[in-house]
């Protein structure tokens, strides 16, 4: 044998400590399944416990290695090809860009007093989001977040009802065409316009694309509803709708009972409103 029992237990032990690293880090979401650390790190153990297992002429043990190696060596060839996972919202919420948006939301959007919402139920505070939207550096945030969320999922436009959705999805639009990646966004009207092309979707968005709902703020998701319908009936698939704000009053419970997937840059609590 190459090494010495004592040696050959403390290899065997600290190669098996690294693969339970590698397992207890995929579970905690530290590392996705397939992500490029995930994957050497059970690699490296695979080969690592292999040559253990072939000084101390374990050969079970060494075809048991071989094996794993190449499950993880494959899926690494496989995730290079097809490009490793892009950002979620989880993987952007502790960048400087989110936080500098929050800390705009603070000093841009937030009001308190007593307000009445568009869903008719009361508030001890008001996020306005257009006040963050429509300002330079709130705008280029939302569209730069935003798309960083929406272009994984192949959105080939985005868009939502007017007008809280209007800054939203121009934002996004603008920011995408800087990326080289142009996504269009369009303007869902409240009712079909009554003349000229007599159109409720506005914008260069055409049957068959696969787009985005957006909003600035959401309550009850009414609105998304509403965009859903327009896109829907003149042959879209929403792919997802994205919130800046979600107020966790019943918008992701309705909308995901309704078939569609939600997300949101930011909650009540993301704000210490709760």
């Amino acid at each position: 044998m190459m090494f010495g029992a004592n040696w050959s237990n403390v290899i065997e032990l600290l190669g098996a400590l690294l693969v339970l690293l590698a397992f207890w880090a995929n579970a905690r979401g530290k590392w996705g399944r397939d992500t490029p650390v995930y994957l050497l790190v059970n690699l490296a153990g695979a080969v690592f416990l292999g040559v253990v297992a072939l000084a101390l002429r374990r050969w079970g043990f060494v075809l048991l290695e071989i094996a794993w190696a190449g499950v993880s060596l494959a899926g690494l060839l496989r995730a290079t090809r097809r490009g490793f996972p892009q950002p979620t919202i989880e993987d952007i919420r502790v960048t400087d860009d989110r936080t500098r948006l929050r800390e705009l939301m603070h000093a841009l959007a937030l009001q308190r007093g007593h307000f009445v919402l568009a869903s008719g139920k009361e508030s001890r505070y008001y996020l306005d989001g257009r006040m963050v939207t429509l300002s330079p550096e709130g705008a280029y945030l939302t569209g730069k977040l935003m798309h960083a969320v929406l272009q994984p999922l192949g959105v080939e436009a985005v868009g939502g009802l007017t007008m809280g959705a209007d800054p939203v999805a121009t934002a996004v639009a603008v920011y995408s065409f800087q990326q080289g990646e142009p996504m269009p966004a369009f303007l869902v009207r409240k009712e079909t316009k009554a003349h000229g092309m007599q159109k409720q979707v506005e914008g260069p968005v055409r049957p068959g694309m696969r787009v985005a709902i957006v909003e600035d703020t959401v309550t009850t998701g009414e609105s998304s509803l509403r965009a859903i319908e327009a896109v829907e009936a003149m042959g879209c698939t929403v792919v997802t709708v994205l919130a800046l704000i979600d107020r966790l009053e019943g918008a992701r419970e309705r909308l995901e009972a309704a078939g569609y997937e939600f997300r949101a840059l930011f909650t009540i609590r993301d704000l210490d409103l709760d």
